[in-house]
């Protein structure tokens, strides 16, 4: 993982940084990954993670509604807490989601049995399996060139002709 730096934008205070993450322990403190605020039930996931004014989320699930289809097998790599990917399996669409590791497994499996996720390091060499569509909606940016190009060489392996 590159190190990056992630600024927030206060309109009353101007910008200010926040923090500096090297590895993925880092990262999941910065994402809040420990929390399991929105947990009780699914509307309240959605509530806090989606409806709450997330603009970036509501933009990506506009945009993959747009060009997924539901009778497609798709591959989510990099999902994080997977929200964007939760709404559509709820509407139907199958979908595996897939990072190094799942933010509040237990609650999140209980609360949507139906997710299908595994532990992949797209890294480090293809999916097994070959999917119609591969999404990510927000990892591209942590990696270097050259881990960025094996990245999308393990990509590519994992699509479908045509895909």
């Amino acid at each position: 993982m590159r190190k990056w730096h992630k600024y927030i934008v206060n309109y009353e205070n101007n910008v200010r940084f926040v923090q500096r993450d090297e590895a993925f322990s880092d990262h999941k403190k910065s994402m809040f990954y420990d929390s399991n605020r929105g947990y009780n039930s699914k509307e309240e996931f959605f509530k806090v993670y989606f409806y709450n004014g997330n603009h970036r989320c509501k933009i990506y699930n506009n945009y993959l509604r747009r060009y997924l289809k539901k009778e497609e097998n798709i591959l989510s790599i990099g999902s994080g807490r997977s929200i964007n990917e939760l709404l559509l399996i709820e509407d139907g669409f199958d979908i595996v989601c897939s990072d190094l590791e799942l933010p509040c497994k237990e609650e999140v499996l209980r609360l949507f049995p139906n997710l299908k996720f595994v532990k992949y390091d797209v890294t480090t060499f293809p999916f097994e399996t070959k999917f119609d569509s591969v999404i990510s909606l927000e990892m591209f940016y942590l990696f270097d060139k050259n881990t960025l190009s094996r990245v999308f060489k393990n990509v590519a392996e994992c699509l479908k002709a045509g895909g």
